[in-house]
């Protein structure tokens, strides 16, 4: 049990003393009274005393209070786990993910997976849907030799957290990325920025750059691809940041498997 009023009645005291005494030091000050008139023991509480407030259309800080909302579960194995069999040998097995989605903000949704209670990645997407094109340039400029019109999909980050344990994050991302378009009714249109040490790994995902300045990358990486050892770490940081972009027939391949059997049918 707890005496009410207790807290606010002292607070009141000491603010007033510590206005009106002429002294910075607590411990310097004579001894105050409390007013304990009115005072009682307050009833045993019977259940969670926090009520959730939800304000009429805010829903971010809903979801946000929520921590993660929606959950969505795939039970087809869309993911690997490194694992260390007896021989030494290290084999990836087929994992079920649970795959967690949370609204950002008006143009931002981040998609979280899990192995069981572990997060192991995410994918944050941004919308750009013909509503929010306003400057057609970069990522927002339509190509059409490339089948790049309108409304779009951008992959703003992705991240797997434990490389050494597990596999397949960024194919799980790419196959997210179609069925949030899907899901939107938009046809599904996917580019993202390469940087870092990433793009080796963009290129083997069946991902393609734009030409910069003239210049093929593609070139590059597809030799880059054809001379490493399997599960060789290759350095590309050299080539900073390169657009892009998700080719029709990959996009035609993942469309055709996620309409047989989606990863999810809400809008998040």
């Amino acid at each position: 049990m707890v005496l009410e009023k207790v807290g606010t009645t002292i607070g009141k005291e000491i603010i007033a003393w510590t206005k009106t005494s002429g002294s910075k030091s607590l411990l310097a000050m004579r001894p105050i009274k409390i007013n304990t008139v009115g005072l009682k023991l307050a009833p045993v509480l019977e259940k969670d005393s926090f009520q959730k407030k939800v304000i009429a259309g805010d829903v971010f800080e809903t979801r946000r209070a929520l921590s993660i909302e929606n959950s969505i579960v795939n039970n087809t194995g869309i993911a690997f786990k490194k694992v260390k069999k007896a021989s030494g040998k290290i084999e990836k097995q087929q994992i079920p993910v649970e795959i967690n989605a949370v609204r950002d903000n008006e143009k931002m949704v981040t998609y979280n997976f899990f192995d069981g209670d572990t997060p192991i990645g995410f994918v944050q997407l941004e919308e750009i849907f013909d509503r929010n094109m306003r400057a057609r340039v970069g990522m927002n400029k339509d190509y059409p030799e490339l089948g790049i019109r309108g409304s779009r999909v951008i992959v703003h980050m992705l991240q797997n957290y434990n490389e050494k344990t597990y596999a397949g994050i960024g194919n799980l991302a790419d196959k997210v990325a179609v069925q949030h378009c899907l899901n939107y009714g938009i046809e599904p249109n996917i580019l993202s920025e390469a940087s870092y040490q990433s793009h080796l790994a963009h290129f083997l995902r069946g991902k393609r750059f734009f030409p910069y300045r003239g210049v093929d990358y593609n070139k590059d990486f597809e030799q880059l691809a054809k001379n490493r050892t399997k599960g060789e770490h290759i350095d590309t940081s050299e080539y900073g940041s390169l657009l892009t972009y998700m080719p029709r027939e990959m996009v035609e391949k993942l469309k055709a498997e996620l309409i047989s059997c989606p990863l999810f049918s809400y809008k998040v």
